[in-house]
């Protein structure tokens, strides 16, 4: 933008001094100062990465951000806190000069050259005309005597689509007047009234509110938006600043308004078509994320400033709290569809019983569907959108039902049982059937408690699987493992079932980190007659589902190696190097947990993550002889939060002097340069 600015200045005016456009009326002297200071602050930290990285280094990379931090005065915060007001000044400082560079171009553009003189021009009301295709304040003491014309603009600009942009005088005149937006301002319902009346126009949201950011309004209009504008998060997750991302939550639900991109969103289209409101959603949107970094719970944070807003608004009072309640909750989905096991009627009766209603259900779907996509490219995938859309429909049915009513889990295991039976039958209609008595023996050996987390579909395919080996195998082949590719999850699935024993669960850690797989989830039972019953759903290195190839090699692989009980040593692969500044202490809790089966002890492991991690954790577990009896992978950027549900060898929860030795153990394999 710098170079933009100086090649134009060198071809209209003959100067290579940024004062010379000054002198020549198309920057002011206050913004002449703003680009100088930017562009010395730019300077500044380029010359000191070349310094740090002993070469022409023109990448701000994860790996120098915290020295070039504490080089600038940034070294007195908590945490992430310093790196993170550092690159907040860089984002802050570089917005600057692009918004400056846009001026001046479309100056330049308006001066210079001719390609707009064949565009419309004409009034559009008493304040504001059509200039060439772009919007112009009629009189420049406008916003002086009615600041009010400060957010009208915004309105006139989604009303007309006709108009192309804002013509470059009148942009700087909104600069030179924010002052305008103050305490007085913010107070005036007639202000935000307007404000209001364009998160209801029918298209053109959020190329506004994405002009407002630009132009300096949204934070003069709203002080939190203020305090995250630049801000960005010293982490791998979130790869936007606040503000962008919470521009972009708003852009995804117009795209499912509108219909658009139905392939990548065709639930949250669906869904979308019942909501009466939008605009709750747009305003519980903008406030989601707006406390971030202020310290304490942002999403509490950010109700209080949602509610402070909205108490000005002319709104019902039932939509003001159901927007508070949206911004207050809405992690609430997303964490319990990534972190819990949402197959178990338990896990779904607590979501519906915080939902409490089919509105608040439908609402806080959409804002997590389009929060999830807004986070970094490629996040929204199949697997995500099938694991919100079980969640919504599960929980829709739970309160259809009532929440008085007791969960019938008989009732559940029924037709559980009736929808996998009927599959069978529909997928063996050319052969002799399924054999009904062999059906019930195999289900009667799983654990009520395991059958009904599955869906029919898992039953019915695994059932199939296990029966037909057990005809065909030879005696000596003790172990089955087959893939399947799931089509609507994008995903692939792996039935692992053979007889149980300690080092099972190593092994296929091992191997899912010698083939580079990820794994996203993970069922695992034990039936009656010990055998290992358990399926995992996978991705490759590149997350897409393991190709005809890969799943055949994974099948024999692990075949052989359950067959031989032997744990192939796994050769050690360095850290990534964009993982290297997030590596950190893990933090490794224990608590008891009552189950179907008794008491176990629930192992939660927070960490960074990195190859070999899962195997790492598996050969832990292995040497203090702890049998697994449930996983959840959850992976957030380069956060890990894993849970393991496990016991002692005598399937009892560990004691205090067992949870302390395997901790000693999980850290010289996860932390082996921390302390013990």
């Amino acid at each position: 933008d710098l170079q933009m600015i100086g090649w134009v200045t060198r071809r209209y005016f003959d100067t290579s001094t940024l004062h010379g456009l000054v002198e020549h009326g198309f920057l002011t002297e206050r913004e002449h100062e703003q680009l100088v200071e930017a562009r010395n602050h730019l300077w500044s930290i380029r010359w000191a990465l070349h310094q740090l990285a002993g070469r022409a280094e023109e990448r701000l990379l994860f790996d120098y951000q915290r020295t070039l931090a504490k080089h600038f005065g940034f070294d007195q915060a908590d945490g992430n806190a310093a790196v993170e007001q550092f690159m907040q000044r860089y984002y802050r400082t570089a917005m600057l000069v692009e918004h400056l560079n846009e001026q001046l171009l479309q100056m330049f553009e308006e001066e210079l050259l001719v390609s707009r003189q064949h565009l419309p021009s004409a009034e559009i009301d008493e304040h504001f005309r059509l200039h060439h295709g772009y919007l112009e304040l009629m009189d420049e003491q406008a916003f002086v005597r009615q600041p009010d014309l400060l957010l009208r603009l915004f309105l006139v600009l989604a009303q007309h689509k006709e108009i192309r942009g804002v013509r470059a005088s009148t942009i700087r005149l909104i600069r030179d007047h924010l002052y305008l937006i103050d305490r007085d301002f913010r107070a005036r319902p007639e202000n935000l009234d307007l404000f209001l009346q364009l998160f209801k126009q029918p298209r053109r949201l959020y190329s506004q509110l994405e002009r407002m950011n630009r132009y300096g309004v949204l934070a003069a209009l709203i002080p939190g938006f203020a305090q995250v504008t630049g801000r960005m998060q010293f982490d791998l997750f979130h790869v936007y600043t606040v503000d962008q991302h919470i521009l972009f939550v708003i852009r995804n639900l117009r795209r499912f308004a509108r219909g658009k991109r139905a392939d990548e969103f065709e639930k949250p289209i669906e869904i979308f078509e019942r909501i009466k409101q939008p605009e709750i959603l747009y305003l519980a949107a903008l406030f989601h994320d707006i406390a971030k970094g202020r310290g304490g719970d942002h999403s509490e944070l950010g109700a209080e400033d949602a509610r402070s807003m909205l108490s000005v608004l002319n709104m019902h009072e039932s939509a003001r709290e159901l927007v508070v309640w949206l911004v207050e909750q809405h992690l609430l989905m997303s964490m319990t569809a990534q972190r819990q096991d949402i197959s178990d009627p338990a896990v779904v009766d607590a979501f519906a019983r915080q939902v409490h209603t089919q509105q608040r259900l439908e609402y806080l779907y959409l804002l997590t569907a389009a929060d999830i996509a807004a986070t970094r490219p490629n996040l929204w995938t199949s697997w995500k959108d099938a694991l919100l859309w079980q969640l919504f429909d599960s929980t829709a049915k739970r309160l259809a039902e009532g929440l008085d009513e007791p969960i019938d889990l008989a009732q559940r295991s029924h037709e559980l049982r009736s929808d996998a039976r009927e599959l069978l039958r529909q997928r063996q209609a050319n052969t002799e059937g399924c054999d009904d008595h062999a059906l019930e023996q195999l289900w009667a050996s799983l654990p009520e408690h395991a059958l009904i987390r599955m869906d029919a579909d898992q039953l019915a395919w695994s059932t199939a699987n296990i029966l037909h080996h057990a005809e065909a195998a030879e005696p000596s082949q003790h172990w089955l493992a087959v893939c399947r590719g799931l089509d609507n999850k994008k995903v692939t699935e792996l039935l692992i079932y053979g007889p149980d024993f300690g080092g099972l669960f190593a092994i296929l850690a091992h191997e899912f980190d010698r083939m580079e797989i990820d794994v996203l989830a993970a069922r695992i039972a034990t039936t009656s007659e010990h055998k290992a019953w358990n399926i995992f759903q996978l991705l490759d290195a590149q997350q897409a589902p393991l190709n005809a190839s890969d799943s055949q090699r994974l099948e024999y692989s692990l075949v052989r190696q359950l067959q031989q009980r032997d744990i192939e040593p796994l050769a050690a692969r360095p850290i990534p190097r964009r993982l290297r500044p997030f590596i950190t202490r893990a933090d490794i809790r224990f608590s008891p947990i009552q189950t179907e089966t008794g008491i176990k002890t629930r192992l939660e492991i927070i960490t960074t993550d990195r190859p070999g991690l899962l195997s790492s954790i598996a050969s832990a577990l292995l040497s203090m002889n702890v049998r697994l009896y449930d996983a959840r992978i959850a992976t957030f950027g380069q956060r890990v939060e894993d849970l393991f549900l496990i016991a002692d060898e005598n399937s009892n929860a560990l004691n205090e002097q067992q949870c302390v030795e395997l901790e000693m153990h999980l850290r010289k394999q996860i932390d082996p340069q921390a302390n013990s």
